[in-house]
């Protein structure tokens, strides 16, 4: 009992006396627990002071504080207070403790006083507990590229140009309009205004999509490309001009949103094609290649690439300082002039940037008109610098006199630079002005450092901080705008140019940029010289003196620049050097001269020696070797203790980084190393070596910046923790799979913290990496590949819920099988708090995001409130293991979901499964939703009995069969995409209820859904009232668009906002518009697009003749049974007003083998087309006639007409009324362009008395058309100039674009041209030359000639009396199709080596380019294609002569074997092409080198894209020397992530190719199939030498076919014990085969060779068309080799000549059960063994179908 009682008892006292002790403790620790409250607050206070100096360097930097920091800080300051009333409590006075805290008798107030400390020091102690979880105290907003580019703050809007505004966005929702031009003077703000526009347009819902790119005058396709292409989220990376072209127009061609391009700031005319800008509509001057390629495509193909507005959704807006840029070089229709700003308008721009309230006096308006002018950007600045200033400021500005806008400007700029708060922003200001277009922020924070101008500021963290205020500040004085994203800034070049003038003036500073240097100024006084793309024409001097110089930049393209060795001498103050794009040999020895240098930049050069040098650099703070080729870092480089960044990111080969090098530089703060390929000659170095590199940066404390690339997490040292760092983008694994889906790894100076995660290896367990999860609590943007067994990705990775993490994405993983198991977590949880995207591609394990044990139906759930509050888009693809995307109780913290995306994934049966008793789910910011492929999905949520979500409990009761119920309501949803989903039936029920949710449908696309029979009822459809776009495609079983059962006999009102409507491919469909809607239903639609719509015979019924008055273009491509385009009834009335007018401005027909007319019956006073602005009508074999007489004398506005390979046309203008002749002349007042082609049945244009009038066509095509057309006539009156088309009188002097048959050029070119000269004639194609002097008599007589295309030609230029008259040709581009000449001519017609292209396609009897005297120094483009005859392609002296070229593709030439040939010279020479920016080499099956004489050496300086495909024999790129400084990789492969597609290039091209080659031919060598014609394995039956190991070991299938090189075996004997796997051969299409297997070699080299007899596992032998074959084997095999397992033999089609030697077939294979003989004339057959053959026959097509 004592014992049960003594605890108990114990407990009892130690309740009561606890308290008491605890009470006493206050009085008698009153003054100890005072000083602990004081001591803490003081560590506080330190704490405080930190946290607040990372929140400024923050805000300094654009970024937003977390607000729980906010909150912190506010606690802090409160609780200050509160201890400032604790200091100031009079009981302190009372007690003696006011001051030294001595005793005091009154215990009440020390018991208070004590208790209250004690209390308030467990706050302190809170307080900091809280600030040490604080990894991060800021974020950045994650803002789109719409939002950058329309980023236009404090724009106002004038009412001087309202009507422009409102025009512009009249014309950019006008869909005939591609192109709109914006011209005016610089600084009148058409930059602001097209933003301010396109945002309106946005507004608008006009376009999804802004892409915007600054042009210059100079302008940088790349960058253009790149421009466009960030704003449609595609990669370009590592690819040519040409290439990122191709790949942008496919998929701006591609792009389903509607897109608008905006090129600003245009000098001169850009070719938008070359840039992948798709322009249709347009004959093409600029790639004559079109011409030929839509003659070898089919039809179909044809007219799509030449049909108007084809690309309806991508508009551009174009912007210059020049009209006639606009109008003249770009052929821009709709131009709009921004002028000066009116007098109100100026004026209140002016108040606002001076921030005057009120009027201003009249003097002071006068000075605005005079120092501004109306132009906005004088008005800004000027109006910035007056902010708040005396009336003496203003007075002083009186008596100044102004000359010109210019000088205005330079003393507006003068006027705000003088007003600059202080010295460090001029210099900021002058140095910005330096460096260009959109220069990065972090250059500009780099030379401040470097030149050591912002005073006080140590770190480069405080740098970023200071320039980050600092530009802002110049933001302020209109000085400096804001940049393409939120790394860069800009200014506008007038405001350039004059701090340009006033720094050259005060500060002495010397900058050259896209300029020459001709002869080098008086610098001795210089502070700054800076030299851009520029080009100097003498050497750089020995030295120069500068004495005063702290600032040197030369950015130089050409890399042959040599800099001397003492150029550095008399730079003894540089403290800034940078170098860009130049080769050196080694460093000059001057550079160890400056010692002051802090900021040293060698990017993008070559840099083979010397650099040790760099070592004596002690003052060195920045080294930048960016995107240079490095042979080896010094280890001299370990003594640059100051150095506080280092970049080596994007060099391409580093052999040798020195031990001990990085752990030296212990003031490092940054470190860039993505994408440098580190490699070291000795075997199982490199990874020591990169191990080491890691190992050593643990030792870096001050480190804060981190961009690093690492292959495997093996090489990631485990003692390495980046968690601390404030930013780092690090990449961890292969990096080749990194861009798939939708990650993007930062630049490498944005603000965030980015990490790509893939562990491949075995040896990789993410468990033992604790360095890589702990940057899980801290990372942003997170991409993780394969995990090495990890299932779940937040149990496994980060138990936190990666607390800050916005962007993940999961790619080609197959072990993850959940995001969330929450039977893992025991508590609610924060889980992704602030993740805004969510991208899962190829999970294959994956069955849930979120997994619960049975729990979630009753909305338990594991995680709090505030997860996944942020998520805004979700992605999924390929996950075929996922059942449903979201959990019930995961579906209410989803309120900021936009966008949803599921596809290919074959088991996803819903998005979301509902309890049968729950209320309705709303997704109420859901926006866009895509369906696509989900082969199990039948709808958006099932319904499920009771409360459980075990998948083997749970009650499926399928409430509706459409795809939408009533229990989810998503009332924003826009964009609606359903593609390949064939389970459903249904998209909403026929009668929808009362609170139908998609009123707001803006765009739906339904494809390959193969049981809808309707689209939607009618119904619905009259609830969906803001639909504006409709596509439709390949809904095999849909027969009408809308279902009719059970609707109302009032007709009903549908789609009032419909726009667009695009039916494609519906065989069932039988009828697009019912008859039950009502008259004032698709009103608003502007563009039909019918495709392959086989069952429908008419477009428009007659029932809609007043439906389509807004419409603007219709197309009908290959409906099989259309009759008519649009009905008419017969009872119609003509109206004498001219009947209903039409909106319709495009009209494209294609394909409608029954069409017989475009109108049912002429529309004369029924339907006018006043509009119409172009028609095509292609392949519509019926029709006899194009326009009736009514609609072609009444088209004023028609611009383009093309009449194509239509045999029925007879003319294309019918007869009025059945008359024979009309005596009316028609006119075409705005034709431009007219194009009539294979029109065999033509008699005439039009059965009249005259030629029809063009007075405006500038481009004719007139082709293979029956001879009774005659185009031109003289002007002479008689009957056959009566039935011309047109007068050559009036056609010839406007014609710029000529496309005709040389027959017909021959007969009224020549009788013509000089009467009726063709001056503007700039582009000339014509057919079937066949005299060359008549050519040259043709050509002489267009004097601007530019550019000539040939087809069929079988000659060319030949000299006649017509090259002595005064005209000199121009040509500039020439173009050859499918000529029979065995020469160009270069050296009889010399004009021809001026030419800048020259495109060469099947011109087979062609043997080279050139002869070898040819020079061809203008050439800059060069393509050759298809062409058989090459054996190479020019001589060495000729490729000498090539210094403009810059891109060069060889394709498809089977016999070429080597592009520059020896032309017999012995002697060693260097053969340079210096601008030579791309190389394509593809389909060359003979390729061996780009040149087999070993003694030449060949340099790239300029090279940046080589792709090599489809070339098997090229080992090696040239038999000698090879070096392209610049060259990154070699694209070897079309497929994107295929593991060969690029190789990474080492400088030496020979060793880069001769390494991929052996790695190809190693993995072929190693498959399990080969098909030899496309494989480098042709090498090793060319020589066996070149047989590698483990050759042919898992190989069972061989397919030799057209394989011309074989010519006498098909299986030489040493490949024969390599081929005893081998189980089926098929050999085909070998001219000269005579053998298939060479035994008859194998006898003469004895039992050693290989044992025998050798056993064959082969099981099937097929032999088709080999015209020579003899026998199988050229000796008899027996003891030789066995075939025990042959069982299939086919031998077919041999077409031998019967006279030749008979075929012999010998079969030592004893169980042979099928032979199969076919077209054998005379053949022989016998055998060594019984052949037991169970069938003899001969094959059938079926089986031959592998050919």
């Amino acid at each position: 009992m004592e014992s049960v009682l003594s605890p108990i008892v114990e407990r009892t006292f130690n309740f009561a006396v606890d308290p008491i002790i605890r009470q006493l403790a206050y009085i008698l620790r009153c003054r100890q627990n005072v000083d602990e409250l004081l001591t803490s607050f003081e560590s506080l206070e330190l704490e405080k002071e930190s946290i607040d100096r990372r929140c400024d360097q923050a805000q300094n930097n654009l970024q937003n504080i977390e607000a729980k920091v906010k909150e912190w800080s506010r606690k802090v300051d409160e609780f200050k207070t509160e201890l400032e009333k604790f200091r100031n409590d009079e009981g302190h006075t009372k007690t003696g403790l006011s001051n030294v805290l001595f005793l005091f008798p009154y215990f009440w107030n020390r018991h208070r006083l004590g208790r209250q400390a004690k209390k308030m020091a467990e706050i302190v102690k809170n307080l900091i507990d809280e600030s040490a979880k604080f990894n991060d105290v800021s974020y950045t907003d994650n803002l789109t590229s719409n939002d950058f580019t329309l980023s236009n703050p404090g724009y106002m809007g004038f009412a001087s140009r309202h009507s422009t505004v409102e025009k512009i966005i009249a014309k950019l929702e006008d869909s005939s309009v591609r192109m709109i031009g914006l011209h005016g003077s610089g600084g009148m703000g058409k930059t602001t205004l097209i933003k301010a526009i396109a945002k309106k347009a946005m507004e608008k819902k006009l376009f999804n999509v802004v892409a915007i790119s600054e042009i210059t005058a100079n302008p940088n396709p790349q960058k253009i490309q790149e421009d466009i292409a960030s704003a449609l989220r595609l990669r370009l990376e590592g690819e040519g001009e040409n290439s990122r072209a191709h790949r942008l127009m496919t998929r701006l061609k591609q792009e389903k949103e509607n897109t608008l391009i905006i090129l600003d700031d245009l000098w001169d005319r850009l070719d938008l094609n070359k840039l992948g800008i798709p322009l249709d509509g347009d004959v093409d001057d600029n790639d004559l290649n079109t011409k030929t390629s839509n003659a070898k495509q089919g039809p179909k193909e044809a007219t799509k690439e030449k049909s108007l507005g084809d690309y309806m959704g991508c508009k551009i807006l174009l912007t210059s300082r020049d009209k006639n840029v606009l109008t003249d070089k770009m052929e821009v229709k709709s131009t709009f002039y921004v002028e000066e700003l009116d007098d109100d308008d100026a004026l209140r721009l002016f108040r606002k940037e001076a921030r005057i309230q009120g009027e201003m006096s009249q003097w002071k308006q006068e000075i605005v008109k005079k120092y501004c002018a109306g132009l906005p950007m004088a008005i800004v600045t000027v109006g910035r610098a007056l902010r708040e200033k005396s009336d003496s400021e203003w007075e002083k500005l009186k008596n100044q006199d102004l000359v010109g806008v210019q000088n205005s400007m330079e003393i507006s700029v003068k006027m705000s630079y003088d007003r600059l708060e202080n010295e460090e922003l001029k210099s900021i200001f002058f140095l910005c002005a330096q460096m260009g277009h959109q220069p990065l922020i972090m250059d500009l924070v780099k030379y401040c450092f470097g030149l050591g101008i912002l005073k006080g500021v140590y770190s480069l963290g405080e740098a970023r901080g200071r320039i980050s205020t600092s530009i802002q500040q110049l933001k302020n004085s209109g000085l400096v705008l804001d940049g393409s994203s939120s790394i860069h800034f800009n200014m506008h070049d007038l405001v350039r140019d004059a701090a340009l003038s006033i720094a050259q003036k005060e500060q002495n500073v010397f900058t050259l940029r896209d300029g020459k240097l001709d002869d080098w100024p008086e610098l001795e006084r210089c502070t700054s010289i800076s030299i851009c793309n520029s080009d100097i024409i003498d050497e750089l001097p020995e030295e120069i003196n500068c004495p005063q110089l702290k600032f040197f930049q030369i950015d130089s393209d050409p890399s042959s620049l040599k800099i001397p060795d003492s150029f550095f001498k008399g730079m003894k103050k540089l403290k800034v050097l940078m170098l860009t794009g130049i080769q050196l040999s080694s460093l000059p020895s001057s550079i160890e001269s400056l010692s002051d240098l802090r900021l040293l930049c060698l990017e993008r050069c070559t840099l083979d020696h010397n650099l040790s040098i760099i070592g004596k650099l002690k003052k060195l703070r920045i080294l930048s070797f960016s995107g240079s080729r490095i042979e080896n870092l010094p280890g001299e480089l370990k003594d640059l203790d100051k150095l506080q960044l280092l970049d080596i990111s994007n060099c391409s080969v580093v052999k040798r980084i020195p031990p001990k090098f990085m752990s030296r530089l212990t003031s490092l703060e940054e470190l860039y190393v993505r994408k440098s390929f580190i490699e070291v000659s000795v075997e199982g170095e490199r990874n020591h070596c990169q191990i080491s590199f890691l190992s050593e940066l643990k030792h870096l404390h001050q480190l804060h910046v981190v961009d690093l690339s690492i292959p495997c997490a093996q090489f990631f040292p485990k003692e390495l923790f980046f968690d601390k760092l404030n930013d780092y983008k690090i990449e961890i694994g292969n990096f080749k799979t990194l861009s798939v889906g939708d990650f993007r790894m930062p630049n490498k100076y944005e603000k965030f913290k980015s990490l790509a995660l893939e562990l491949k290896d075995d040896t990789d367990n993410i468990h033992s990496q604790k360095g890589i999860k702990l940057l899980f609590k801290t990372v942003e943007n997170l991409l993780l590949g394969e995990l090495n067994g990890v299932q779940d990705v937040i149990n496994e990775l980060n138990l936190d819920g990666f607390p800050h993490l916005k962007h993940l994405s999961i790619i080609n993983n197959p072990s993850i099988k959940y995001i969330i198991n929450s039977k893992d977590l025991f508590y609610p949880q924060d889980v992704f708090p602030k993740l805004e995207s969510l991208c899962l591609y190829e999970l294959r394990k994956i069955e849930m995001i979120y997994f619960s044990s049975g729990t979630e139906m009753i909305c338990f759930s594991p995680f709090t409130d505030c997860s996944f509050t942020k998520l805004k888009t979700i992605k999924v693809e390929k996950c075929d293991q996922l059942k449903n995307l979201f959990s019930f109780c995961m579906v209410k913290l989803l309120a900021s979901l936009e966008t949803i995306g599921v596809s290919n994934c074959g088991s996803l049966e819903e998005i979301i499964k509902i309890p049968d008793n729950s209320d309705k789910i709303e997704f109420l910011k859901l926006m866009s939703l895509s369906l696509e492929s989900l082969s199990s999905f039948t709808s958006f949520y099932t319904t499920v009995e009771g409360s459980s979500t075990n998948r083997d409990q749970i009650q499926i009761t399928v409430m509706t069969p459409p795809l939408f119920g009533e229990l989810v309501e998503i009332p924003n949803l826009e964009n609606l995409n359903l593609i390949s989903m064939n389970k459903i039936q249904k998209i909403w029920s026929d009668q929808p209820p009362s609170n139908f949710c998609f009123q707001n449908l803006i765009k739906l696309v339904v494809k390959d859904c193969h049981n809808l029979r309707y689209l939607c009822s009618l119904s619905v459809a009259s609830n969906l009232r803001k639909l504006k776009g409709l596509f439709v495609s390949k809904c095999k079983m849909m027969e009408k668009i809308f279902s009719t059962e059970g609707n109302s006999a009032d007709k009903v009102y549908v789609f009032p906002k419909l726009e667009e409507i695009h039916l494609n491919e519906m065989d069932e469909l039988t009828d697009i518009w019912q008859a039950e809607v009502s008259a004032d239903s698709f009103s608003s639609v502007t563009s039909v697009n019918i495709d392959s719509c086989n069952k429908l015979d008419k477009i428009f019924p007659s029932h809609m003749e007043g439906w389509f008055a807004s419409l603007n273009s219709l197309k009908v491509y290959y409906c099989q049974s259309v009759k008519v385009i649009f009905e008419i009834k017969d009872s119609q009335q003509a109206d004498a007003s001219g009947g209903i007018d039409t909106n319709l401005q495009v009209v494209d027909v294609c394909g409608l083998p029954k069409l017989e007319r475009v109108w049912s019956r002429d529309p004369g006073g029924i339907l006018n087309f006043k509009k119409l602005q172009s028609i095509h009508v292609f392949s519509c074999h019926r029709l006899r006639n194009v326009f009736p007489a009514s609609v072609a004398k009444d088209v004023p506005k028609l611009e383009n007409m093309s009449v194509r390979r239509c045999d029925g046309i007879v003319e294309i203008v019918a007869c009025e009324d059945g008359s024979e002749t009309n005596t009316e002349q028609l006119v075409f007042p705005e034709l431009t362009y007219m194009d009539l082609y294979e029109l065999s049945s033509i008699q005439h244009f039009y059965r009249g008395r005259h030629p029809i009038e063009c007075p405006k066509l500038k481009k004719l095509s007139v082709g293979k058309c029956n001879e009774k057309l005659k185009t031109f006539g003289t002007g002479e009156r008689s009957n056959e100039e009566d039935e011309a088309v047109m007068s050559a009188e009036k056609i010839f002097p406007n014609l710029e674009y000529l496309d005709i048959d040389f027959d017909e050029a021959q007969k009224w070119l020549l009788s013509n041209t000089v009467k009726h000269p063709m001056h503007r004639l700039k582009v000339l194609s014509l057919c079937k030359v066949n005299d060359g002097e008549r050519l040259c008599q043709i050509l002489y007589r267009m004097p601007n000639l530019e550019k000539l295309g040939l087809t069929e030609a079988e000659h060319l230029l030949q000299e006649s009396s017509e090259s002595r008259l005064g005209t000199v040709l121009q040509l500039k581009e020439l173009y050859l199709w499918l000529s029979k000449i065995k020469g160009i001519g270069f050296e009889r017609e010399p004009v021809l080596q001026r030419l800048e292209l020259l495109s060469l396609s099947e011109c087979h009897i062609l043997r080279n380019l050139a002869p070898p005297s040819v020079s061809l120094a203008y050439l800059t483009n060069l393509k050759v294609e298809d062409c058989k005859g090459l054996r190479n392609l020019m001589a060495s002296s000729t490729a000498k002569s090539l210094v403009q070229l810059k891109s060069m593709k060889i394709s498809e030439c089977d016999e070429l074997e080597e592009i520059v040939s020896n032309e017999g010279n012995e002697e060693a020479e260097q053969i340079v092409f210096g601008k030579l920016i791309t190389i394509e080499l593809e389909g060359l099956k003979k390729l061996k080198s780009f040149c087999s004489y070993k003694n030449y050496e060949f340099k790239f300086p300029s090279l940046e894209v080589l792709i090599v495909r489809e070339c098997p024999l090229m080992q090696r790129f040239t038999e000698g020397g090879a070096r392209a400084p610049k060259l990154q990789n070699i694209v070897t492969a079309n497929e994107e992530g295929k593991e060969e597609a690029k190789w990474q290039c080492e400088g030496d091209l020979n060793a880069t190719i001769q390494e991929g080659f052996n790695k190809r031919l190693q993995s072929a060598s190693t498959a399990s199939s080969l098909s030899l014609r496309d494989s480098p394995l042709q090498v090793i039956w060319l020589d066996s030498r070149w047989i590698p190991k483990s050759c042919f070991s898992k190989l069972n299938s061989l397919t030799v076919d057209g394989c011309q090189f074989l010519t006498d075996v098909v299986i030489p004997f040493y490949l024969l014990p390599l081929l005893t796997n081998l189980e089926e051969l098929k050999v085909r299409k070998c001219g000269s085969v005579k053998s298939i297997f060479d035994v008859k070699t194998t006898t003469g080299l004895g039992a050693a060779a290989f044992p025998r007899p050798l056993p064959f596992s082969l099981k099937k032998l097929t032999l088709e068309r080999l015209p020579k074959l003899e026998n199988v084997w050229n000796e008899d095999p027996h003891g030789i080799l066995t075939m025990q397992l042959l069982q299939h033999v086919i031998v077919a089609e041999d077409n031998a000549d019967p006279r030749e030697a008979n075929l012999e077939l010998t079969f030592p294979c004893p169980c042979v059960r099928s032979l199969k003989l076919q077209g054998l004339p005379k053949f022989k057959y016998f055998y060594y063994c019984s052949l037991q053959c169970d069938m003899f026959q001969t094959p059938t097509e079926d089986e031959m179908d592998w050919r």
